[in-house]
């Protein structure tokens, strides 16, 4: 919001983090929000990688030691409060749901920028922008999963040059850059 409307809230933006040159406005809230989602996405698909693999390879390991009737019922318990803890499943299910929901709040931002594209006066829905904004704030609000700033340093020339394509793709900008 800080970004979108240029007014003074929280911290500031680090350097180079939004790459949109709108003025303050709904439509800079859509683009910002647009992508933050492209960069976050990014980055969760980075790390839950790790947190997949950790995962199924505690359930894995429990249920092997299920399968073998003579494991130690101390083994079994401590594999199971390992597993079903919130340290492992319950991580990766929030990654998860924090993934699938910054997708959904992308998508229907991307499909509201081809439409207004092709529309006669090619305007932003106000419910839609906002409803989408707070899908994703709420999404990360949620997840509680802070996200690593040293993936982010390392996609950020990778997603910055296609986000600079996405921006003219859906007509946000135009090939040279401008407005």
């Amino acid at each position: 919001l800080r970004d979108a409307f240029d007014i003074p809230l929280g911290e500031p933006a680090r350097q180079g983090y939004y790459n949109n040159p709108l003025s303050p406005s709904l439509r800079r809230l859509a683009v910002t929000t647009l992508e933050n989602t492209r960069f976050t996405i990014a980055i969760i698909e980075a790390t839950i990688i790790k947190s997949r693999v950790i995962t199924f390879g505690y359930v894995l390991l429990f249920i092997l030691l299920l399968a073998f009737r003579q494991t130690d019922l101390n083994w079994l318990l401590f594999f199971c409060q390992t597993v079903f803890s919130a340290e492992i499943v319950s991580a990766w299910i929030g990654l998860e749901r924090f993934l699938s929901r910054t997708r959904q709040a992308r998508q229907r931002l991307r499909q509201h920028f081809i439409d207004a594209k092709q529309s006669v006066d090619g305007k932003l829905s106000v419910p839609i922008v906002l409803s989408s904004f707070s899908e994703y704030e709420c999404a990360k609000d949620e997840s509680a999963c802070p996200l690593d700033s040293k993936i982010y340093v390392r996609i950020y020339p990778i997603e910055s040059e296609k986000w600079q394509n996405e921006m003219v793709e859906l007509g946000i900008v135009s090939a040279g850059g401008a407005v």
